[in-house]
Order: structure tokens, then sequence, then C-alpha cells
């Protein structure tokens, strides 16, 4: 058996194997501690996950800070972005719910584009009220889509853990 030859040209790697073991269930949130990850299972159904699981970075900061929205939107931005908190963590999918959530989310973005297209042309031939709707339309159903296609999302980020929202009973019942 030959030893693997060194490449200068392959990218570094990084042995990062968080443990997963210390997750725990806190109603319907799960309490990841720092350092540790998810089970690499379906956060909908439990069944074992589609490999590779892909990590994504969440951000979260204090509810109170949506109160500078009414003082003015560039303040509020500046300081979320100041105070956010960020947390990895890699939420898994099983085949069924990964190409339904990749379904439901091109669906979505299927008919954003159609409608911010057609928002365009009636603009374009004068018609504002229609073209307005449409545009209207179009950017509504990016939020759909944007919502639709997140996994999870962080209730809270402390230097402790994240409280993470969006798991399914049969995932939560798993954790106890």
């Amino acid at each position: 058996m030959q030893e693997p030859q060194f490449n200068p040209f392959a990218p570094p790697t990084i042995e990062t194997e968080r443990k997963t073991t210390d997750c725990v269930r806190k109603g319907k949130s799960v309490i990841v501690p720092v350092g540790f990850d998810l089970p690499q299972r379906c956060i909908i159904c439990n069944s074992a996950a589609q490999t590779p699981v892909k990590s994504k970075k969440l951000y979260w900061h204090s509810p109170w800070l949506y109160l500078l929205i009414p003082l003015n939107i560039l303040i509020y931005l500046v300081v979320g972005l100041l105070a956010r908190k960020s947390f990895v963590v890699s939420p898994g999918l099983c085949e069924a719910h990964a190409s339904r959530r990749k379904r439901r989310v091109g669906v979505a973005m299927a008919i954003a584009l159609v409608a911010l297209c057609l928002g365009v042309g009636l603009l374009a031939r004068g018609q504002q009220l229609p073209g307005i709707g449409m545009l209207s339309w179009g950017l509504v159903s990016l939020i759909v889509a944007m919502f639709l296609g997140r996994k999870v999302y962080p209730r809270k980020i402390t230097k402790e853990y994240l409280k993470l929202g969006g798991c399914k009973e049969p995932f939560l019942a798993s954790l106890e």
C-alpha cells in the first residue's frame, strides 16, 4: 500500500470534527453548546441525512434592536452588524426532504422571475398599476423563497450555546 504523496497545489484541509452528543431539546428548540454540532440526521423526520452535510453560519442579534428601524434603517443596519453573534451548525436533511425543499424553492423562484419580468414589461408599456403589482408580487415571491429555503433559524446565540428553531418533532424527540 502506497503512502499518500504531498501535493503542494492541493487546498489546505483542516480536521474539524465537531462532537454531536451534547445537543438537548428545550421545548421546540434545540440547544447546541459551543464546540458541538447537530447529529447527522434529518431535522424533519430523523432518518439518516444526506452526506456530506453542509455547514451553515447563522447570525443573531437581540430582538430589541428592531426598535431602531423606525428611527433610521441605516442606524439599525450598522448597530445590527456590530451586535450580531454567529454560530456554525450543520443541519441535515434526508434525500426526500432535500428534494422537496429544492422543489419548493425552485417554484417560488420561478414565480418571482416571471412576476418580475412581467412587471418590467408592463411598466415599459406604460401600464403603471399592473406593473407595480407584478413587481410587488415578484418581491413577495422572493421573500417566500428565502423563507422556504432556510432549514433552521437561530432563536438565540450566546457565548455558551445556540438555541435553534426549525427542527420538527421526530428529530426533537430523539434528543430527549
